[in-house]
C-alpha cells in the first residue's frame, strides 16, 4: 500500500481512494464518507464538487494526509474537523470536550413532544453538564421566549459552549456557569432541568471504542455501575420548581433503576423514550410534587 497518495490529475477522487484504503477499519462506506467530510471541511466545497475535474489548491493536500493519519490513530473525526452536527446546527468542539452524539437528539425530541411548552411559551431551564452547549443552545433556539443556564465543571467546555451560543444567536438568553451539581445554584428555581450525564460503569471504560477514550473520562464514567450521577442528582432537586420536569439521557439497561430513582423523587409521571436504534435512551420526570 502506498504511504502517501499521488497528486491527483482529475479532481480529488484519487485522494479519496487512498484515504478510503487507510481508513479501511471503518468499513468501505464509512471510510469514504469520512474522507469526503474531511475534504469538504478542508477545501470548503460541497460533496459534488469533490469529484470535479479541477482540484482545489494542492497546497492543502498535506493537511488531508495528516488528518487521515490522525484518524487512523483513532482520533475522533469531530476533533479533526473541530465541529459536529447536532439537531439542525453545527457545534464547535475541541479536544478535551465531550463530543455530542446523535442519540442525544432523542432528549430534545422527547421534550418537544411531551415537555408541555409551546414554541412561544416562556420558561426557565438548566442544562446541567452542558459540554459544547448542544442541548442548552438547541432548546434556547427552538424556544425563543425561554431563558436558561448551562453549567459545566470544565472551563474549556464552557468556553466552547459560549462560542456556540453566540453562533446560534442565543447568548443573551443562555448564561454559562462553572459549577459541579445542583447545590451551586442556591435559591435559583428552574421550570425544567436537562442533562446528558456520565453513565458508563468504571470497569467498562477500557472496553469502549478507541475514539471514545480520546474524550474526557469524567464525561463518561459514573462509579462502579454507572448510576452515581442519578443517585446524587435526584436527591438535589430543590432548585426544580413544584410541577417542573427533569429530562436525562441514560445508558442501555438503566431505564428501570433510573426510573425508580425518579419515582422516589416524587414525579407525577415518568416516561422512557427510545432512540432511533430502539434503545431506551431518555427518561423524563414530569410534574415534580415533592
Amino acid at each position: 500500500m502506498k504511504t502517501e497518495p499521488a497528486r491527483p490529475a482529475r479532481g480529488l477522487f484519487p485522494w479519496i481512494e487512498w484515504g478510503e484504503g487507510e481508513l479501511s477499519f471503518l468499513g468501505k462506506r464509512e471510510a469514504r464518507k469520512e474522507c469526503e467530510e474531511i475534504l469538504e471541511s478542508l477545501f470548503g466545497v460541497s460533496r459534488s464538487e469533490l469529484y470535479l475535474a479541477n482540484p482545489p489548491d494542492p497546497k492543502a493536500f498535506p493537511q488531508f494526509v495528516a488528518w487521515i493519519r490522525a484518524r487512523k490513530k483513532r482520533v475522533p473525526l469531530a476533533y479533526l474537523l473541530e465541529k459536529v452536527s447536532f439537531w439542525e446546527d453545527e457545534f464547535e468542539v475541541e479536544r478535551g470536550v465531550f463530543i455530542p452524539r446523535p442519540e442525544t437528539e432523542t432528549l430534545v425530541e422527547a421534550f418537544l413532544k411531551k415537555g408541555g411548552f409551546s414554541r412561544n411559551d416562556p420558561f426557565y431551564f438548566l442544562d446541567l453538564g452542558t459540554g459544547t452547549g448542544n442541548i442548552g443552545g438547541t432548546i434556547a433556539k427552538l424556544f425563543p421566549h425561554s431563558q436558561g443556564m448551562a453549567s459545566d465543571l470544565s472551563g474549556r467546555a464552557l468556553a466552547v459552549a459560549r462560542r456556540n451560543a453566540e453562533r446560534l444567536g442565543v447568548s443573551n438568553r443562555l448564561e454559562l456557569v462553572q459549577s459541579d451539581g445542583l447545590p451551586a445554584f442556591g435559591e435559583q428555581v428552574f421550570d425544567v432541568i436537562f442533562s446528558n450525564p456520565p453513565y458508563v460503569a468504571s470497569q467498562e471504560w477500557e472496553t469502549l471504542e478507541p475514539e471514545v477514550r480520546w474524550e474526557p473520562r469524567q464525561a463518561f464514567v459514573a462509579g462502579e455501575d454507572g448510576l452515581d450521577f442519578y443517585r446524587k442528582i435526584t436527591g438535589e432537586l430543590s432548585c426544580l420548581k413544584q410541577g417542573g420536569s427533569f429530562w436525562v439521557e441514560i445508558g442501555g439497561g438503566h431505564e428501570e433503576k433510573v426510573g425508580a430513582l425518579f419515582e422516589k423523587s416524587g414525579f407525577r409521571a415518568i416516561e422512557v423514550f427510545k432512540d432511533l436504534n430502539r434503545i431506551d435512551r431518555v427518561i423524563g420526570g414530569i410534574g415534580l410534587h415533592g
